[in-house]
């Protein structure tokens, strides 16, 4: 069993080395300065009530 846990192991880790990751769009340095200050605003009772936007 030990073996086979080996084999899993190594295979995975083959797979991963393989796969590139890539920054998300959404965590880039003016999104996050965005979310930082409504995050600010909306702990500071700054919230604007409004009816949801179909589109």
């Amino acid at each position: 069993m030990a073996q086979v846990n080996i084999s899993i192991n190594d295979e995975l880790k083959a797979r991963t080395s393989e796969i590139t990751t890539k920054t998300d769009p959404f965590y880039n340095t003016e999104n996050m300065k965005t979310l930082r200050q409504s995050i600010k605003e909306a702990n500071e009772g700054k919230l604007t009530a409004h009816e949801m936007i179909d589109e």
